[in-house]
C-alpha cells in the first residue's frame, strides 16, 4: 500500500514540476518578444487557470482546467501559495494571483504582447519557485527515511 501511495504522490509531483516548467518557458518566450505557438498557449492557459484557482475565495469557484486539476493536489497547492508568497510584495495574494493571471491571458491571446511586463515577470518567478519546490519534493519522496540513500563506498587501490 505504501508503495502505491508514493507512486501516486511522485507522479503528481512530477506533473506539477513539468507544468510549472512549461509555464516558465512560455512566459519567457513572450517576455523575449516571441509569438506563442499552440503548445505555449496551452501552457499559458494552464498557468492562468492555476493562478485563478488559487485566487478564488473558495475551492469550488476557481477555473479548473485540465492542467490546473493536475497541479492542484493539496501539497502542490500549498507549494504554489508559498511560491506566490515569496514573490509577492503585497499581502493580498488573491489580487496578486489575479493580476498575473490576467496578464498571462492577454499574452496567450495575442501574437505579440504589448502589455505591462511586470505581472509576467512576477509569474515567471512564481512558476520558477514552484518548479524548484516540486523538484525538492520529488527528491524527498524518492529518498524517504524508510529507504535511506545508499552510498557507494569509494576505495582506492595503490599500484605500487
Amino acid at each position: 500500500m505504501r508503495n502505491y501511495e508514493r507512486l501516486e504522490q511522485l507522479s503528481g509531483t512530477i506533473a506539477t514540476g513539468l507544468q510549472a516548467g512549461e509555464v516558465v518557458l512560455a512566459v519567457d518566450l513572450v517576455l523575449g518578444g516571441g509569438s506563442p505557438g499552440t503548445e505555449e498557449r496551452t501552457a499559458l492557459n494552464a498557468g492562468s487557470a492555476i493562478l485563478r484557482q488559487l485566487a478564488s475565495p473558495s475551492p469550488g469557484t476557481g477555473s479548473r482546467g485540465h492542467g490546473a486539476q493536475r497541479l492542484m493536489s493539496a501539497r502542490s497547492a500549498l507549494d504554489a501559495i508559498e511560491a506566490i508568497r515569496t514573490t509577492s510584495y503585497s499581502s493580498d495574494l488573491p489580487t496578486f494571483a489575479e493580476w498575473m493571471a490576467s496578464a498571462i491571458d492577454q499574452a496567450a491571446e495575442q501574437q505579440s504582447y504589448a502589455g505591462d511586463t511586470e505581472p509576467l515577470k512576477a509569474a515567471l518567478d512564481v512558476f520558477s519557485h514552484l518548479g524548484d519546490y516540486e523538484l525538492a519534493r520529488v527528491n524527498s519522496i524518492v529518498h524517504t527515511r524508510e529507504e535511506p540513500m545508499t552510498w557507494v563506498p569509494s576505495t582506492t587501490t595503490s599500484l605500487s
